[in-house]
């Protein structure tokens, strides 16, 4: 629970909320969303939309899952005992851009936003705290203004003394003090200091080493899907135009390849921008040439300006090399002194930068707290990434190496300390900037197991008829192609991009198989767990949806699911069978799930779990594989009060059919699920009936209520029940009373023929009795 704001501050206090919301306008009123046009600022508020963000869950037995937010409101809804919450996202997925929105929504007191009720909030771009320890210090210094008489020891004063502070800390993958133990940041984050206070931090994944920041709720951003798309496009960019949304929208739909200008914010978001302003924009084919195309714009808006007089130097060889060596070290380092950058690259080419908007210039502190100097750093860094490319696209290209080892071995050495998970553009860029480059490049990702599906997303970055991207996708799609849940989002990205690319070039996918990476479906795309989305793909033969278990029970797929599923399957043209598993299924699809088109496709459907098929006439499942039921009744049969009652008519499904199909049900376990019995069948806790299968051998009744007692008629009941079965050799009573003895004649005679039927119970300590089924 959030604390409420006071009603009265000290002089100090107003003061210091007073500044504080002054520089925070100064930096939600500056969005800029293309960089090059420095005269076209917007408020946050005007071109912020709501994207994905979900929070990690604790579920049942301690399993965890990812649970999607309905507004970024519900971020200061954290779960109990959690003050500490880690936002990840991706490079210009929009991670400073919710901070913003954030900051804009304490400052204005939006009142369905719980920051309405913080007194204090803190807003800190880590980027800007080189050298600087003290959080105190770091607030005088770049939140206050210089002028202000609030000195560190007074702002230390009210933060320690406030009934709530919320502390927003931008960008820990650009901290350069990250790796230093005793800042007040780590202390603040390893919960050392300031312990009351909340904080919210945002990075790039796997920045945060989990021992800096234990007990932390996770928080990530999952990209844009169709629909926010389109509500950025409407708020943002044509500002209500309808024909032009249209026109936007429909140059993205042309663009399929380019997958990544959905999920990344920056990039989705330049694109949309552009293609607004100019009409005439072509359609890209790959990551490289869209972002050659922003590249250009950004030159060429500023050579249009008739004040400026700029020559466009095609030659970047020295920012080439600056970008490398910035993200190549052990530590990135990607902010420069700009006197220092300006002196290696020249004034001239500096300036072109600066105006630009590739290059962002701001002040931080020097050693000495009262001296500031100018740092400069890219505008975001996926511009630093396709610089430090062409250095790699120029170096491998150049190379005339006398043996396959030796280039090897010098690929190997270029690229050592290049993440591909965390600077897979930067491998993309290279591919697509130079032939012999992305070659080399292909060739390094390949002798890695885990960097196969990406290498032929780099090979995607060439033109993509080339024989050799062809063939080797269509030998990938020969096979089963898995999107597993526990891949990274960049395995998952790089096998959507090759899927699609195959659906486009007509190559056929023999099996796209989900395993627990299936969230839900709208009937035009999956949406993944990871937040990426699946388009239809014309080419794909079979599909199958393997869930993930929600606690212990299977993940239950809804009718409405179910039918959004089967219209994806239509829109991938090609598709012959889907199939499920894992996963509980409606028993009886509506005749409205099953439309004509399924009939006369004669679209195969299979819930592997029970080997039944669909019939797309009756809508009832039917035995299709004899072996999956025997398999499944060899082993225990529970039915559990706590299943749900769709897992409950499962099993009850199970048994009917195995029944049907005269196979042995070894053992059938009611575990506390019994309720009573009546005229010869079972009613459990949850109102269904079960009917005695006949092939029934052993039956067990857990009833688990401390005192319960069944009575005679009870027990003669179940006796009833247990006689319809042809095969039982063994019925057990646990953890409950029974009577002394039973009425000869309450005992079936088909009973009195077989062998004794035993029952366990506990009176006092466990003991065990036969039930003598001739005399009770």
């Amino acid at each position: 629970m959030l604390p409420k704001t006071k009603t009265h501050r000290t002089p100090e206090e107003e003061q210091f909320i007073k500044e504080l919301k002054a520089k925070y306008e100064l930096l939600y009123h500056s969005v800029q969303p293309l960089p090059y046009i420095r005269d076209r600022m917007y408020c946050v508020d005007k071109v912020y939309v709501y994207s994905g963000i979900e929070r990690l869950v604790e579920q049942a037995h301690g399993n965890k899952m990812w649970k999607l937010l309905e507004s970024h409101h519900e971020l200061l809804k954290k779960p109990e005992n959690c003050g500490r919450q880690i936002i990840e996202g991706e490079p210009g997925s929009g991670k400073s851009t919710l901070t913003l929105q954030l900051a804009y929504d304490w400052c204005q007191r939006v009142p369905k936003s719980p920051l309405s009720n913080v007194p204090v909030l803190i807003y800190l771009r880590l980027r800007q705290m080189r050298g600087v320890k003290s959080i105190y210090q770091a607030i005088r210094h770049f939140i206050l203004p210089r002028d202000s008489d609030l000195s560190e020891v007074i702002v230390e004063s009210i933060i320690k003394n406030c009934s709530g502070v919320l502390v927003i800390l931008d960008g820990f993958d650009e901290y350069p003090d990250k790796d230093d133990q005793e800042t007040d940041i780590s202390l603040i984050l390893r919960r050392e200091m300031l312990q009351d206070i909340d904080v919210i931090l945002t990075t790039r994944p796997f920045y945060l080493p989990k021992e800096l920041a234990p007990h932390t709720d996770r928080i990530r951003l999952t990209g844009f899907n169709e629909d926010i798309r389109d509500q950025y496009i409407r708020k943002a960019v044509v500002h209500g135009d309808e024909q032009a949304a249209r026109e936007i929208i429909l140059k993205l739909q042309q663009n399929p390849l380019l997958g990544d200008l959905c999920q990344v914010r920056l990039l989705f978001v330049l694109f949309a921008h552009m293609s607004h302003e100019n009409k005439d924009l072509k359609t890209f084919k790959s990551v490289t040439s869209f972002f050659r195309n922003v590249i250009a714009c950004l030159h060429s808006h500023l050579m249009n300006k008739p004040i400026e007089k700029v020559i466009f130097d095609l030659k970047h060889d020295e920012l080439n090399k600056v970008a490398f060596e910035a993200l190549s070290g052990r530590n990135q380092l990607i902010v420069w002194d700009s006197t220092s950058l300006r002196k290696r690259l020249g004034d001239d080419f500096y300036e072109q930068y600066l105006k630009t908007g590739i290059f962002f210039e701001e002040e931080i502190l020097t050693g000495d707290q009262f001296l500031y100097k100018k740092e400069v750093r890219f505008c975001h860094k996926l511009f630093c990434e396709w610089y430090a490319a062409h250095y790699i696209a120029d170096y491998l290209s150049q190379e005339s190496l006398t043996s396959a080892t030796t280039e090897s071995q010098s690929v190997a050495e270029l690229l050592h300390y290049l993440d591909p998970f965390e600077l897979h553009y930067v491998y993309r860029f290279a591919c697509g900037l130079n032939k012999t480059a992305s070659g080399k490049i292909v060739n390094y990702l390949q002798n890695n197991l885990k960097h196969k599906k990406f290498a032929m997303m780099c090979m995607l970055e060439q033109d993509y008829k080339s024989e050799n991207i062809v063939d080797a996708i269509t030998k990938l799609a020969s096979k089963v192609v898995h999107v597993h849940g526990d891949d990274s989002q960049l395995h998952q990205r790089s096998t959507l991009q090759v899927l699609e690319f195959a659906s486009a070039t007509q190559i056929t996918i023999a099996c796209l198989h989900l395993t627990m990476a299936f969230k839900e479906c709208d009937g035009y795309t999956i949406l993944l767990q990871s937040g990426l989305s699946l388009c239809p793909l014309v080419t794909v033969e079979k599909i199958h949806i393997e869930t993930e278990k929600e606690g212990n029970e299977p993940y239950a797929i809804s009718e409405i699911q179910l039918t959004n599923i089967f219209c994806f399957a239509l829109r991938c043209q090609s598709v012959k069978e889907l199939s499920f598993s894992e996963c509980l299924l409606p028993l009886s699809p509506s005749q409205e799930s099953i439309n004509a088109e399924m009939i006369s496709r004669k679209l195969k459907i299979y819930w592997r779990d029970y080997g039944y098929s669909l019939n797309l006439h009756s809508g009832d499942w039917e035995v299709d594989n004899i072996n999956i039921i025997e398999s499944l009744c060899s082993e225990r049969l529970q039915i559990w009060t706590k299943d749900s009652k769709l897992q409950q008519n499962c099993t009850l499904q199970l048994l009917k059919n195995a029944s049907n199909n005269d196979i042995p049900i070894f053992h059938l376990e009611l575990l506390q699920s019994f309720s009573k019995a009546d005229a010869g069948n079972i009613i459990l806790c949850s109102g269904l009936q079960l009917s005695c299968p006949v092939s029934l051998k052993k039956l067990s009744i857990d009833t688990y209520e401390e005192g319960r007692e069944l009575t005679e008629t009870e027990v003669a009941g179940i006796l009833m029940f247990a006689q319809h079965s042809q095969r039982l050799e063994k019925l057990m009573f646990l953890f409950c009373l029974l009577p002394q003895s039973i009425a000869a004649e309450d005992i079936p005679s088909i009973l009195k023929s077989r062998k004794s039927l035993g029952y366990r119970t506990i009176v006092a300590k466990f003991m065990t009795s036969t039930l003598n089924l001739v005399d009770g």
